[in-house]
């Protein structure tokens, strides 16, 4: 396990369902003192006020942030993942089967706290974008299985 697969297992996720929608929240990891002392707290991603701009891209393989702007978003969460649950039937054999579908997305602060620490490059995006999605979609998994 790499040191980026590390950190999105020591995050905080809570899982919420409502509608058939399950919504993870992604938090920073707890601390031993819980001081927070040592961790970067992201605070530069400020909300409505427009003090400092992410130096990072807003889209990362189809995965899109727009965190200071998002009245969701509460300062103490790096993202969340939003995922429906869908059923299909097939066409020729009565098949029901159950997937999931990512339909929102908002994990900018995740990417900035790994950008932080000093474990991402720009030519690691794909595979981080790759990494919240098999993480997130583990975790939907893992509460429905």
């Amino acid at each position: 396990m790499g040191i980026m697969e590390k950190l999105m297992e020591e995050m905080v996720v809570t899982k919420s369902e409502e509608n058939g929608r399950i919504r993870l929240t992604y938090c920073h990891p707890p601390t031993k003192d819980r001081s927070g002392e040592g961790f970067p707290t992201n605070s530069h991603l400020t909300i409505n006020s427009g003090e400092k701009d992410s130096h990072l891209p807003k889209s990362v393989g189809g995965l899109t942030s727009h965190l200071p702007n998002n009245k969701d978003f509460n300062e103490n969460e790096l993202g969340y993942v939003v995922y429906e649950r869908r059923r299909s039937v097939g066409i020729n054999k009565p098949i029901q089967q159950e997937y999931y579908v990512m339909v929102e997305c908002e994990m900018g602060g995740v990417i900035e706290y790994m950008n932080d620490l000093g474990v991402i490059t720009d030519g690691d995006m794909i595979r981080v974008s790759m990494l919240i999605r098999n993480h997130s979609l583990s975790k939907v998994q893992d509460l429905h299985l």
